[in-house]
């Protein structure tokens, strides 16, 4: 459901930043704005291609994702802290959700190679048995 929604906005967005007159533009928003809309148009083709069915590869991924996750935060606060602690606490239920749609791929006859597949094990295993310091 929440790809359904990123796509929706996704669309809105690009509807929008397509009706923007770049005359005036400075050289970087002249830049940015192909840019933008080909983001915002992959966004939408990968949902109709249902990559989101393939969403782990041992160069990108929500496993990658998590163990990153950490350098996102400032940790200058007790709120840094909280929001922290409150992301880890939804993991779970992300792993649940990207376990769901993995199984939905091969019914799709949606599967990425083998290889790649290993390599993520792999990295999920090293991952998880560091040393959290």
């Amino acid at each position: 459901a929440e790809i359904r929604r990123d796509v929706v906005v996704a669309k809105s967005f690009a509807r929008r930043f397509q009706a923007i007159d770049p005359a005036g533009f400075s050289d970087q928003e002249t830049i940015s704005r192909p840019l933008m809309l080909r983001s915002l148009r992959e966004t939408v083709e990968d949902y109709e291609n249902r990559t989101w069915e393939m969403p782990v590869t041992q160069i990108s991924g929500f496993h990658l994702f998590v163990a990153q996750m950490p350098g996102y935060f400032s940790f200058q606060s007790v709120k840094d802290y909280d929001d922290y602690a409150t992301r880890m606490r939804a993991v779970p239920r992300q792993f649940d959700d990207l376990m769901a749609n993995m199984r939905q791929g091969p019914r799709d006859r949606l599967m990425p190679p083998k290889c790649p597949l290993e390599n993520a094990v792999e990295q999920v295993e090293r991952l998880t048995t560091q040393d959290p310091e």
